[in-house]
């Protein structure tokens, strides 16, 4: 990735590798996975083992259809999803006793996951090339990024309550975002929200056979926005350690003692996925909500 924000995801990432082919080579994937498909439908037994209205059967039959029917879309952050749920559905469908059925599925969950693995690396790449990724004009334009994530957070914990209490290393990076928020500049503000998408992804990644299918979507939608919000509040920073934008300006609208403080937080910008912390001895502890930083 030969992107400004191209170091926020290199060392500790582990995120796979983007299809350099294009749109070609990701369909290839996609046709592979297909291909699985049929595969275990030639192999399921006769009658099926399960009934037609068994909620992890239905689940994996909405999983295929979502796949088949949209396939990589327009967006392949968003095609990625898809194809971790249809993985995830199949290896939930996996039989105890083995047999050829039990090594379809998983041939069909690996596959899965490996596509749907490379597509979110290949929609941040597209995204990191795009104007879309570009630097925040303004605190309240920041801020309101900040706030789709905050909605996505809740929205997995209202939907799971049980999220929180098996992953502490998720609501501990919440936590961090919550209570600092972009008080001290949107390196530090990046790095925040890169953790926490790193920790939603592992927490997918970790308990994926557990997880309810709507818990993983909501897992893997939150780190992908909040992947994007860190490349912007990134490219906002490096704007601002470049000279290309007044300092103040992505912090209009901030009461101007905040303002101050904000801006005095880019001194340091991510470098090999890590930003030091900028300390001022004058500063008070910030505010812990979002809409208190904007001065309401």
């Amino acid at each position: 990735m030969n992107t400004p924000a191209s170091g926020l995801f290199d060392g500790q990432r582990g995120l796979a590798e983007p299809y350099p082919g294009g749109r070609a080579q990701a369909e290839s994937g996609s046709k592979i996975l297909e291909n699985d498909y049929y595969a275990w439908k030639a192999v399921c037994l006769q009658p099926y083992r399960l009934r037609a209205d068994h909620p992890v059967l239905r689940e994996f039959t909405y999983a295929w259809q979502a796949v088949s029917t949209l396939g990589l879309g327009d967006d392949a952050g968003a095609a990625s999803i898809r194809y971790r749920v249809l993985g995830h559905t199949a290896r939930s469908l996996v039989p105890a006793g083995g047999g050829r059925e039990a090594q379809a599925l998983l041939c069909l969950w690996r596959h899965a996951s490996v596509h749907g693995d490379r597509l979110y690396a290949t929609g941040l790449d597209q995204f990191l090339r795009s104007g879309a990724s570009g630097r925040y004009a303004d605190f309240a334009h920041a801020a309101a990024g900040s706030e789709n994530i905050e909605k996505r957070y809740q929205a997995l914990t209202t939907g799971d309550p049980g999220i929180a209490r098996d992953s502490a290393t998720l609501v501990q990076a919440w936590t961090c975002v919550e209570e600092d928020g972009l008080m001290n500049g949107p390196a530090s503000a990046a790095e925040r929200y890169r953790a926490l998408s790193g920790h939603a992804r592992g927490v997918a990644n970790d308990m994926e056979r557990r997880l309810p299918t709507a818990t993983l979507t909501l897992l893997l939608e939150l780190a992908m926005h909040a992947d994007k919000h860190a490349i912007r509040l990134h490219h906002t920073a490096v704007a601002i350690k470049n000279g290309t934008v007044d300092q103040s300006t992505p912090y209009r609208g901030l009461p101007v003692e905040v303002a101050a403080r904000a801006t005095q937080g880019h001194t340091d910008i991510p470098r090999d996925g890590r930003a030091a912390v900028v300390a001022t001895g004058a500063a008070t502890r910030p505010v812990r909500k979002q809409n208190k930083q904007r001065g309401a």
